[in-house]
Order: C-alpha cells, then sequence, then structure tokens
C-alpha cells in the first residue's frame, strides 16, 4: 500500500483508509504510540516507545467498546497481571499495563519477527522445523499452566517466532 504525508506531515494511506487515533498519542504520559503491528478480537496491538527511557516496546490497546464493560476491564486487568508473572524464554513479557483517558493498554516488549501463522502461509513446514517450534509452544504452554495461567487464545497469529542471535 503506497502512502502519503500531509501538509501537517500526519502519515495519510494514499487508499483513503481515515488515521488511527491512537497513532501519535502518548498513553499515561509514558509510552507513545507508534504503527500499528496487529489487531485481533478485544483490541489492536502497536510499535511504541517509553519516552523517557527511549526504549522501543509493544502496546496492546483495548477496543474502546469493551473498554466500557465493566467486566471486560476487570477481565483485562487479570490478563495483565497473569502475564506480568510469567517469565520465560517462550513468553512476551509484559512490563506494565493502566488506563489512560479511558483507554486500557498493556505494554510488552517488542518481539520482531513473524507469526507462525505468517510462516505457515510461505508452505509446509519441514518435519525438524515443526518440531522445534512444537516444542518451544509446549515448554511455553506447560510453565505457563505451572503458574496457573491457561492461554485462551492459542492460534498460529499468536505465536512469534523470533530469531535470536547466538
Amino acid at each position: 500500500m503506497k502512502s502519503s504525508v500531509d501538509v501537517q506531515g500526519d502519515y495519510r494511506p494514499s487508499d483513503g483508509t481515515p488515521l488511527d487515533p491512537f497513532v501519535g498519542k502518548t498513553l499515561d504520559k509514558r509510552y507513545r504510540v507508534g504503527e500499528r503491528i496487529g489487531s485481533g478480537g478485544i483490541g489492536t496491538v502497536y510499535r511504541g516507545e517509553h519516552v523517557t527511557l527511549h526504549k522501543a516496546v509493544a502496546i496492546k490497546v483495548l477496543r474502546s467498546e469493551l473498554a466500557q464493560l465493566p467486566e471486560f476491564l476487570k477481565r483485562f486487568d487479570r490478563e495483565a497481571r497473569a502475564m506480568s508473572r510469567l517469565s520465560h524464554v517462550n513468553i512476551v513479557s509484559v512490563t506494565d499495563f493502566g488506563v489512560s483517558d479511558k483507554v486500557a493498554f498493556i505494554v510488552m516488549e517488542l518481539l520482531e519477527g513473524a507469526s507462525l501463522a505468517d510462516e505457515i502461509a510461505r508452505g509446509r513446514l519441514p518435519v525438524p522445523r515443526a518440531i522445534f517450534l512444537t516444542r518451544q509452544i509446549l515448554a511455553a504452554l506447560a510453565y505457563a499452566h505451572g503458574m496457573g495461567v491457561v492461554h485462551r487464545d492459542l492460534k498460529p497469529h499468536n505465536v512469534m517466532i523470533v530469531n535470536q542471535p547466538g
């Protein structure tokens, strides 16, 4: 998709798509929201930055209609607290969460890579690669379950494949 810059310097997709209201916004005076990197049933994930530390992060923003439902905010709060207790090499780290100007958000480490869905879309996985990835997924699930956390939306789009140096 082509894009252009308007006179004020705002990003504008050339296909006429409206601007994302969160891009460029600062949440809780600490997290600047950047480009959208994914979306799902309950929210959207953005590339972001901690404004004081200048550290890249991922910011998951709960959909506004869900953020107005007290029972959903409680669930979002429980999810953030549960995820923040997990410390495992195969699980994304949650570093913060909150509500800023009625926007509920979770801050996570930013993972650079592709989803398992992207890898599957490129074609059949060789058996050794499939076994390698499955073992890592199962190790993460076993750890989370041992900590009393059950992943309720496990699917290829929610599994990130990150190439680690070394």
